[in-house]
């Protein structure tokens, strides 16, 4: 029911009781139901009394060229509302886009409703508490990962789920003196290794509800440009972020980051620092385990190429490589076979093949290691492109256990990082820093590496004979 002011009402009624409209718009529910017999018509929109109201209405006061009345100095009060009386606005109503029904109640009341927009109906924190029987703190602790006894979590999560409840980013951020967004800085956003480490930190990110900020330093092979992850830094646009395979170009950032107070969590850093959480793969174990399984296989001279020189990944893949070697007799790694390109990307891949073709056959090594799977792919089709076989000719195996390798011809051979993993525990360590920047920034989280073997490489005879067996199918069949 929608109520006029006292001192409105005053004004625009008089003593009279029996007079009950007033201006233009307020009718007396005796003349609604006089005009709509309750037993006709049960209901009546609003919108349809207001249109014949207006029908009826003298042309000068439609079109609303009337004098307005004077205010009264000394409004009289109206009298007190009985159960037989009730005034509606209902041109006010359709204006105001809501909704009224007429019933033929026997003390001639007009219930009119307000159209609700749904707001009672959204679950909130304190709905949720007090359906699940507890404290509206258990449920925040609930839902951002505090203490909370199993048979209480259990409860309320089913709760929330029930109700459909949601925690506000907006309300928690304000609340907080935080953005709700974290930044995540890399190379290249382009990078199919990158692909797996963003899906295990988009994962953790939707638990806490929290938004995501992409940013590069060398964007589409252009120019170095790191100004986009400085003003992060500088304008406080995220409440931390994640460096990707940070080299020593990026240390005046993380120094910035940590003057400014912003938490930093670091992937696989190229260079060691001091300022961020940090989470890297034991690449010296995939190193020996990739070299053991070449040897395995009757290699007895390798080659390594790596990514940039200072990398710490590829520092301690060639060492993994070079203890293995060292410890079998006969196989060797020299040094005119080990170098190192100026990044990761698939040009790195391809200068390598370059230089590996320069060499005479005889001076080339039978299997060569590339510092990662995109190198290793190019690497790979530069060599079919020559008219070498890949692995009759030459055995080529990578890091990372991208989805690529798996689906290249021939299928690569690989030492398999757990980027979905990786991600999410970088994620998780810099959340928890956001929460509580008293927690120990030096630390480092190491994963294991899984060797994956595949049809890129192979015996050194099992090659050659794969090979002659060829010529013989195509001898015999011309």
């Amino acid at each position: 029911m929608i109520a006029l002011s006292h001192r409105r009402r005053s004004e625009q009624f008089a003593a009279d009781p029996r007079i009950r409209r007033v201006g233009l718009e307020y009718y007396t529910t005796a003349t609604l139901q006089a005009r709509h017999p309750p037993a006709h018509a049960p209901s009546i929109s609003c919108e349809k009394v207001a249109a014949e109201e207006r029908r009826r209405l003298p042309n000068r006061l439609r079109t609303g060229r009337c004098r307005a009345r004077p205010r009264r100095q000394n409004p009289v009060a109206r009298p007190p509302c009985t159960g037989n009386v009730n005034i509606i606005s209902s041109i006010s109503l359709v204006r105001r886009g809501l909704s009224a029904s007429v019933s033929g109640h026997r003390h001639g009341i007009v219930p009119a409703m307000r159209t609700r927009r749904g707001k009672g109906d959204t679950a909130t924190i304190t709905t949720v508490a007090a359906k699940a029987n507890v404290a509206p703190m258990t449920v925040s602790r609930v839902i951002n990962g505090g203490y909370a006894s199993p048979a209480v979590r259990a409860r309320v999560e089913r709760v929330i789920k029930e109700m459909g409840y949601a925690p506000s980013s907006t309300a928690r951020s304000l609340r907080y003196g935080r953005k709700g967004c974290i930044g995540v800085a890399v190379e290249s956003i382009h990078d199919a290794w990158f692909m797996g480490l963003l899906g295990g930190i988009e994962e953790e990110l939707a638990k806490g509800h929290v938004g995501l900020m992409l940013g590069s330093w060398k964007p589409a092979d252009g120019p170095y440009d790191s100004r986009t992850i400085a003003a992060w830094i500088d304008e406080r646009r995220v409440d931390g972020f994640i460096m990707v395979r940070s080299t020593k170009r990026e240390l005046p950032l993380l120094e910035a980051a940590a003057r400014a107070g912003v938490p930093v969590t670091l992937i696989c850093p190229d260079q060691a620092a001091e300022v961020g959480f940090t989470v890297r793969c034991r690449n010296f174990d995939a190193g020996k385990a990739l070299g053991a399984h070449l040897l395995a296989q009757g290699h007895r001279r390798l080659s390594f190429v790596g990514g940039p020189k200072d990398s710490i990944d590829s520092i301690d893949r060639l060492r993994g490589l070079q203890e293995v070697v060292a410890s079998t007799k006969g196989a060797m790694l020299r040094s005119e076979d080990v170098s190192f390109q100026s990044s990761y990307m698939p040009s790195a891949g391809k200068a390598a093949a370059l230089e590996y073709l320069k060499r005479p056959a005889s001076k080339r090594a039978s299997a060569v290691v590339l510092g990662n799977d995109t190198m290793a792919i190019v690497f790979i089709c530069e060599m079919l492109r020559a008219g070498l076989r890949v692995p009759e000719d030459v055995s080529v195996s990578g890091f990372d256990g991208i989805e690529e390798g798996e689906r290249c011809f021939p299928t690569l051979t690989t030492v398999a990082q757990p980027m979905h993993r990786l991600g999410a525990a970088a994620c998780r360590g810099l959340l928890d820093r956001i929460e509580d920047p008293s927690l120990d920034p030096g630390i480092t989280a190491e994963f294991p590496m899984l060797l994956i073997e595949r049809e890129s490489t192979a015996a050194p005879d099992a090659a050659s004979k794969a090979k002659k067996n060829r010529k013989q199918v195509v001898a015999s069949a011309s």
